[in-house]
Formats: structure tokens, sequence, C-alpha cells
């Protein structure tokens, strides 16, 4: 049998008749000591009858509700809750403490959140009379414990829901998902060139930015949506119910429009893209991360397309991804077999037709597709990473090769122009890492000229102008290749440390055709010209071409029409003559 429990806060015990008068007054003072104790204790402690009608009810707790002592002293559970479901969660309790359980419950009521406990109240022979109980008052400590969850599941900077939270919910949906309770969509967005604002404006400036897109993007979501930051410069969109690609699609043109809008920042005016990444959810989709890795395929997909546009995930993307990994696969032990070659593509003086330098362009000798372009594995390079360490290995082997025709007895001068991507510029010790190459070789860096691509100085002009200015101090030479199809390259050209500009043969393949290259190419021309830089025409592929050049007063030409990308041993012989080889 359990222990009795009884109380009694009212003085008299219809069972004290036989104890001395002494006993009495300290059974009474130990009463008086019990009550005050209960008075003043934050809770609320209460007894009810056999029929849970209030016997009893004390504890400072009954002020948060606006309630005295006793004031319920007589009226049932049912009548205080003002409710007759006999499920309702305290007159369970109660129901079940009457049936000799002991019950622990919380409930909110009148604004107010309690822990309860109530167990039997039993009478002087062990049968239950009812219940005994004591309330807590938890508002405070609740109110806590959501404070500590929001900022546990919640970005500090933006407000968001963070990656925790975010995959939690989309753990949720996709199993709501297999049940047959809807389809999901997920989003992944990335700030376009975020980086460059960070290192252009500071960091302080970059959280402003990230706040200002976060409210925006805020405009588009519904309640139904969950819009999370995901990562130092992205952001993530859980659509639940979604119906088809189409609908995360207007979804995504609504997030671009929102951005069009330039945000104002300490006087200047920044246009911030985004790049997004579509995936809807598939029985194929155990687990988050197949979600997310699906949307993150779409999302590299958009931003290899150009940034500022939305692409929706499909089969084909994940056949390329496979193919592209398998393609890193083998680049990586193409790299530790030496398996790439330099070819050496000779730059002509246009008046005159006599040989000045060479473009060192990479090969991939493979063991059974023969020997590969650039177009067939340069961008998974670049995509992988893999690019920092193949030019690398190309600046080296151009350098050494350079050395070696020099020691042939070639006084004359000519230079070796080596491609730089864009990874590669932003490489903290790139210019640590050439300067050794140069000191390893000893090669005359003055006969050794970098190209880099005119769309990787619009990523970050000033940070780019910065690291091409510490190269040009080791006395190299600097070319911007593929010249004129950049946006807005002429705000910045003035201001960059460079020698040569590389016109773009997309222009040089139209100059016989259109009136409009001519007129580009002469306006580049003219423009390098009065810059005090050099000027480059890629891709000649005709005697035509070559007269419109001569005629401009363009400096230099490369490309077919004098001679493919050749061997070492072939360049050195034309290196021996002085001009490309015959055809």
């Amino acid at each position: 049998m359990k222990p009795t429990v009884s109380l009694s806060l009212s003085g008299y015990d219809p069972h004290d008749g036989g104890r001395s008068e002494g006993a009495r007054r300290e059974e009474r003072r130990r009463e008086a000591h019990l009550r005050l104790l209960t008075e003043k204790m934050p809770a609320i402690v209460w007894s009810t009858d056999a029929e849970l009608r209030f016997t009893s009810c004390l504890g400072a707790g009954l002020e948060g509700l606006g309630l005295a002592p006793h004031e319920h002293t007589c009226r049932s559970l049912f009548e205080y809750f003002t409710t007759d479901d006999a499920e309702f969660v305290p007159i369970a309790a109660h129901r079940r403490a009457l049936m000799g359980e002991t019950v622990h419950f919380e409930v909110e009521w009148n604004g107010r959140a309690f822990a309860a406990h109530v167990e039997p109240l039993r009478d002087a022979g062990g049968a239950v009379a009812g219940t005994i109980g004591v309330a807590l008052d938890i508002s405070d400590q609740r109110r806590a414990e959501e404070r500590l969850l929001h900022v546990v599941r919640h970005d500090p900077l933006t407000g968001l829901a963070n990656r925790a939270m975010f995959l939690d919910r989309l753990q949720r949906c996709l199993a709501a998902s297999a049940r047959g309770e809807g389809r999901l969509a997920v989003l992944l967005i990335d700030v376009d060139r975020f980086k460059a604002i960070n290192a252009g404006l500071g960091l302080a400036a970059g959280d402003v930015v990230l706040c200002e897109i976060a409210r925006r993007l805020g405009r588009c979501v519904t309640p139904r949506e969950t819009l999370a930051r995901f990562g130092e410069d992205g952001f993530a969109i859980l659509i639940e119910g979604v119906g088809e690609a189409a609908d995360a699609a207007r979804l995504a043109g609504c997030l671009q429009r929102e951005l069009l809008a330039p945000i104002a920042l300490d006087g200047r005016e920044i246009v911030a893209t985004v790049s997004i990444g579509v995936a809807l959810g598939t029985l194929a989709h155990g687990r988050p991360e197949d979600v997310l890795r699906d949307a993150d395929t779409a999302l590299r997909r958009a931003k290899a397309l150009g940034r500022a546009r939305c692409e929706v995930f499909d089969e084909e993307m994940h056949v390329r991804e496979v193919a592209l990994l398998a393609l890193e696969m083998e680049l990586r032990r193409a790299l530790a077999r030496q398996q790439f070659r330099v070819r050496y593509q000779p730059i002509v003086a246009i008046p005159t037709g006599s040989l000045v330098g060479f473009e060192a362009l990479a090969r991939w000798q493979h063991p059974a597709r023969g020997l590969l372009l650039p177009a067939d594995f340069i961008p998974a390079a670049e995509e992988s990473g893999l690019i920092l360490e193949l030019d690398h290995w190309m600046l080296r082997e151009a350098c050494r090769q350079a050395q070696e025709w020099r020691h042939a007895a070639w006084d004359q001068p000519f230079g070796v122009n080596v491609n730089l991507a864009g990874k590669g510029l932003s490489q903290r010790d790139l210019v640590e890492r050439v300067a050794e190459t140069l000191r390893e070789t000893e090669v005359n860096a003055r006969s050794v000229c970098v190209e880099v691509t005119e769309g990787v100085l619009l990523e970050d002009a000033e940070a780019a102008g910065a690291t091409l200015a510490r190269l040009r101090a080791l006395k190299l030479q600097v070319s911007i290749d593929d010249f004129g199809t950049g946006r807005s390259s002429l705000s910045h050209l003035h201001r960059l440390p460079v020698d040569t500009l590389k016109v773009d043969r997309s222009f040089i393949a139209e100059l016989t055709r259109r009136r409009e290259s001519v007129e580009i190419v002469r306006t580049i021309v003219q423009l390098g010209h009065g810059l005090g830089l050099r000027v480059v025409a890629e891709g000649v592929e005709n005697a035509e071409q070559v007269g419109f050049l001569r005629h401009m007063g363009c400096d230099y030409a490369q490309g077919y029409f004098y001679s493919p990308p050749v061997a070492a041993e072939t360049a050195q012989r034309m290196l021996a003559l002085g001009r490309p080889l015959p055809a």
C-alpha cells in the first residue's frame, strides 16, 4: 500500500482528540509554518475531494492568475476550467490520480505556463479521498527556452532560419512527401560576386547587403515557405505543396525582380544579383542532403552559364555531374603522371611577319583518347580547382623552356605568354609562387607575360589590379585576354597595370563580314595605343583579316593563318628562322 498523503491547512484534525494540549499546540504551530510556507512559495498548492471539487487552494502563484487563496474552494475543476471535456489534460490528470496514479503534466492557462504534479490524497485508512497537487509557474523559464531555441535555430545577422532549422523542416517535409502528402521544392540562392563586395567595401558593408537581400527575399515567401540563411553568402527556400517546376521558377523570378533596385550603402548604390538552383523533391530523395545536392548542381549550372539566372535540376545535369567527377579524378591522375603537354602558338608582328613570341597552351596526352584540347578538360579543371595546379605547372614548364631556348644562343628578343585562371589571381600566395618559379628557372622575367581574361578583372577590379601590380613588380608583362567581351572594363582599364590588350577572336572572325566588328576592333586598337599599350589580335585565319588589321595599325597577331600551336622542338626551329614555318 502507498503511504498515506493528507493535507490539512484549516487548523482542525478530527483525529487529534486523544493528543495532549501541548501536542496539539505543536501541531498547530507546524501547520501555521506550513501555511506560511505554502502561501509565500511561488507555486500553487491545492487539494480536491473525490468529486474533483477544490477543498483548498493556496500559494503565491495564484497572483499570476489574478486569484486569491481559497477563491475556488468548493468549485469543481470543470467549473474552473470552464469545460466539460473529461480528456482535457488537467482534468484527465486528476481523474488518473483518483485511480491511484501520480501524474506530471504541463499546461498553459490564462497566458501562463505551469508544470504540475498531482497524486492521490488518501484518508487515514489509505483509501483515495481526493487529490493533492502542486504547480509551478514556468512562464519565464518557457520564454527563456524559446529565446534560446530561437538563437539556436536562427541566423543572428539576418534573423532568418539557419541551416539546422532548414534541414529539420526539410526532413519532415520529405517524410510527409513520402506518405503522399504533397511535393516539395528547394531553392538554393547564391549572391553573385559577394566576395568582391566584402573585399572592396568591407565586412560591415557586406553584412548590410546581406540583411537587405534577406529582407527583400522575405517579401516573396509565404508562411508555408521557409526562408533560411545558408552559408556565408547564400540563402535557401523550402516550398511545401509545390505542383511543378514552373511554380518554383515563378518564385525564383519574383526573387530576382526584388533585387533589381539598387541597394543604398554609404552614398553608393550596389546592384546585387543572385543565381538560383531549384530541385523538386522526388521519391529518390530519402535524405535532405539528396535534395540539396541536386539544388546545388542546378545552382552551379546557373553560375557557369553567366550568373543572375535560375536553373532547374534535371537528370541531364546529374549525368553531367557524374561525368565531371570522373573527369576530375582522371585530371588528378594526369597531373600526378605528367600527362600534360605544352604547345606554343607563334605571336607575329603584323607589319614585318617576324616572330616576337609564343603563347603557351595546355594539351592533355590522354592514354586512351589521344591529345585533348583545352575545351575538353579546362572547364572541369576550373570547377574542381585543379586549374591552380595546372596553371602553376604550365608557368614553370614555359619558363623552363624559354630559358632553354636562351641557352641555345637565340639572342633576339622573344616572349612567352602564359594564361592565369581567375581562381589563381585570387590566391594569396600567387605572387610568391610565381617569384619562386622565376628564381628556380632563372628565366628573364621581362620575357614572360601572364594573360588574364577580361571577365576575371570584372570580378573585382580593385583586388585584381593590386595583384597584377605585384606581378609587374617582378618585371613580368601583363596582358588582358579576350578583350572586348566584358561589360564594364573600360571604366577600369586606365587604372589597371597592364601592357597588352588581346582582341577577342569573336571580333576577328567577323572582321571581313560585319562592319560593326571592324569598328569595334579599330576602337580597341586606338584605345590601346592611346593608353600606351600593345594590341594583339587572336584567331587570325586568313590574309584578308591580316590586311584589315595592318590597315588599322594593330601591332601583333596570332592564329592558324600563321601557325597552329606546335611542340617545343618546332617552336625552336621557328626561333632559328625568326618567323613561323611555311605551311
